[in-house]
């Protein structure tokens, strides 16, 4: 009987997990699970650099989850606020060796969703230093229920994403998109370029060698989010 009743509860578990979803939405766009989405923001004048617009994780139904985030940068602090709840605050991250790990449980559902508010910021003690983040100053975001991982994707910070304005790098080296959607650049021999949808579906993969360009009309219309080498931005194909 013992042995029933186990494998009853096995069942009801995995499919209770199955039935639910989870989705963090970006821009009106949910990143998929498993991407890595780019983002670079500031809010205000405080000297906090946070994805702009905010990302939100929803969930479609009712549950109790455990939010975690691991990264490596001093300078980043996850400061996560339901709906219900007036301020948000920053979770304290515990040290594993490389590793800093801040998580917390929430109660969570269609009508309560929650704003991951994930910041970065030069220096916690002074947040109105100018300093942007480091290129690809990384975030893993993790959701926990009932000790498995259901969902998760790579938030980066890139101080070079930057809508409109040319992507050039210290050396000279350069992508931008020109008129007529051709991409220009100007690159080392060998660089590989990747063109990411803003759910983090890669769209294009080529191997690029110096200066020349790449037409991306047979790209639908919108924004997407590209890398080449140590340069990655954000490009809007007409």
């Amino acid at each position: 009987m013992k042995r029933i009743i186990t494998l009853f509860s096995a069942v009801a578990l995995f499919t209770t997990l199955n039935a639910q979803e989870f989705a963090a939405i970006y821009n009106g766009e949910k990143i998929a699970d498993g991407a890595t989405l780019i983002v670079n923001g500031f809010e205000g004048t405080t000297g906090i650099w946070q994805s702009n617009p905010s990302i939100v994780l929803t969930a479609s139904t009712d549950v109790n989850v455990g939010l975690k985030t691991s990264y490596t940068d001093s300078h980043i602090q996850f400061c996560p606020k339901a709906e219900i709840e007036e301020f948000g605050g920053c979770i304290p991250p515990s040290k594993m060796g490389d590793l800093f790990i801040a998580q917390k449980s929430f109660d969570m559902g269609p009508e309560n969703s929650i704003d991951l508010a994930i910041h970065w910021a030069d220096d916690m003690e002074n947040l109105g230093s100018p300093t942007k983040p480091n290129v690809l100053s990384e975030v893993a975001f993790s959701v926990i229920y009932h000790t498995r991982t259901v969902y998760s994707f790579t938030l980066q910070f890139n101080s070079n994403y930057t809508a409109g304005i040319d992507n050039v790098a210290d050396n000279g080296n350069f992508v931008n998109l020109a008129a007529g959607n051709i991409l220009e650049y100007n690159v080392p021999a060998g660089t590989k370029l990747d063109v990411y949808s803003l759910n983090g579906a890669t769209v294009l993969e080529r191997t690029i060698n110096g200066h020349g360009s790449l037409s991306l009309d047979r790209l639908a219309p919108g924004v997407y989010l590209y890398k080449a080498g140590e340069l990655s931005g954000k490009v809007l194909v007409k």
